[in-house]
């Protein structure tokens, strides 16, 4: 991943299966070559690693029959400075947008390291939870709190009682869990 990261949300005009993701991925990369997507509660969401522009944009929506409903630019800057990172990944938990919260999460573990590794792999479980993957979202975050230092910033009852709530509902708030100033304390110390 890089430096920038656009989060597009569209509507299509019929709902699609998660099946239908790889060939939708394909259209997508056709328009935004460096992007993921996933499909998720009727929408469609996409992670592009460049700006698109406007015209990209108007392809997008025509090439997927889908209207643009959200983008986002979350702040990717160096922790130092503002504490961007976090905010934003704690922010995006509270949101029940876990799956970009997964991608702040890489970003923070390429300038932090292990810790925000971890950090991506906890959202992660939730995103799973959401797509209604119950086990494979209970596993991702036993492996996310394998890490000490996370474990020591947040309480892993909290953690699974708010997984169970988005595997039932689609939302959850694990960020209530995480004791952010601890966390914050933890990434500034680590060195780039």
């Amino acid at each position: 991943m890089e430096e920038h990261a656009t989060i597009l949300r569209l509507r299509p005009a019929k709902k699609p299966s998660p099946r239908e993701a790889p060939s939708l991925q394909r259209k997508v990369s056709k328009t935004l070559p460096r992007s993921t997507l996933r499909i998720t509660r009727g929408l469609i969401e996409i992670i592009t690693f460049t700006k698109p522009s406007q015209e990209q944009l108007r392809r997008l929506e025509e090439e997927l029959g889908a209207k643009l409903e959200e983008y986002r630019e979350p702040c990717i800057e160096r922790l130092e400075k503002s504490n961007c990172l976090l905010d934003t990944y704690t922010q995006l938990l509270r949101e029940n947008r876990f799956w970009e919260a997964h991608v702040i999460g890489e970003a923070i573990w390429r300038r932090r390291g292990v810790l925000g590794k971890h950090l991506a792999a906890l959202a992660g479980a939730y995103a799973k939870a959401q797509e209604g993957l119950a086990e494979a979202a209970r596993k991702v975050l036993e492996r996310a709190l394998s890490d000490k230092e996370l474990r020591s910033t947040t309480s892993k009852e909290c953690l699974f009682e708010e997984l169970a709530k988005t595997y039932e509902t689609g939302t959850g708030n694990p960020a209530r869990c995480l004791d952010q100033e601890k966390l914050r304390r933890l990434l500034l110390d680590k060195k780039d």
